[in-house]
Order: C-alpha cells, then sequence, then structure tokens
C-alpha cells in the first residue's frame, strides 16, 4: 500500500508448487529448482549431542541416555520444595533481634522478646519416621508409681554389681 501511494507497481505474487511460499513471478522461477533439489534431499537433523561430546571426557551414549531420560519425563526436571522464605524471614528477624539485645545491653534498656521460631514443615519420608518410631520405642520411659520397670532393673542391677 505504501508502494502504491508512492508510485509504485504491486506485482502479484504465486505460490511455489514444493512449498507454498510466495513468490513475484521472476523470482518463482528461480526458486522452483532450488526448491525441489532441496526437498528430495533427506537431511538427517543435527545432533548437538555429537558435537558436545566430542573433545570431552563424557561419551556419547551418556549423551543420548540423558537426552533420552529427558524425553520420558518431558524434559522437566522436579526441583526439590524449599522453604528458603521462611528461612530468609526467619534469619532477618533473628539479625533484627541481635541488633536490639545489642542495644538493649548497650543502653541498659530491657531486653527485646525473643525472635519468633521457624514452624517445622512437619513433612518426613517414610524412612525418617520409622527411625523416630523406632528410636521412640528404645528410649520411652513408661512411668507408673515411682520409677519404671526398667528402671528399678537398672537400679538393682548396679546394686549387686557393688556388692
Amino acid at each position: 500500500m505504501a508502494e502504491e501511494e508512492s508510485g509504485g507497481s504491486v506485482e502479484p505474487t504465486f505460490p511455489c508448487k514444493i512449498c507454498s511460499r510466495k513468490f513475484i513471478e521472476t523470482s518463482l522461477v528461480k526458486h522452483e529448482p532450488v526448491c525441489k533439489k532441496l526437498s528430495k534431499l533427506n537431511r538427517k537433523p543435527f545432533d548437538s549431542g555429537k558435537q558436545r561430546a566430542n573433545g570431552s571426557d563424557i561419551t556419547y551414549a551418556d549423551v543420548r541416555r540423558a537426552a533420552k531420560e529427558r524425553e520420558k519425563l518431558g524434559g522437566v526436571f522436579p526441583r526439590p520444595m524449599t522453604n528458603w522464605k521462611e528461612r530468609h524471614e526467619t534469619f532477618i528477624d533473628a539479625v533484627s533481634s541481635s541488633k536490639k539485645v545489642d542495644y538493649a545491653i548497650k543502653t541498659g534498656a530491657p531486653l527485646p522478646p525473643p525472635p519468633r521460631t521457624a514452624v517445622p514443615s512437619g513433612k518426613f519420608d517414610d524412612s525418617c519416621t520409622a527411625k523416630q518410631e523406632s528410636l521412640a520405642e528404645r528410649t520411652t520411659v513408661t512411668r507408673g508409681r515411682g520409677e519404671s520397670e526398667s528402671r528399678k532393673t537398672h537400679i538393682e542391677g548396679a546394686q549387686t554389681r557393688r556388692k
């Protein structure tokens, strides 16, 4: 449209029979034989893994294996969930309260309240839970009236050894 206003003529375009791109007639005459030649070529896609593996200690088989795993996972590797924001806020609170304590000590003012503590996530995997339960079973002292049975036998055993 800008060419029409400037006085230039607009030539009609024609689609290529092979790739369907549109060209003016003079360009189409040059393009079609080249496009036909290129369409007959069966080019394999460039493998960047081969180039990456060349000249390094990583073998091409390792690169291919990693590519297959990536394809199987959809190219997305799950990242572990972190509580960086909570840890950062806890750290900032600790630094701030430390400054307040230093100021209170220098001026003789009463100490400020302690900073809030981080709330544990409470998430454990199965192995941690099993370890904690077995540890709890071993260390739990059941107390009835007086001392527990295990404590009594421990004390009695110590007294008999002394005699």
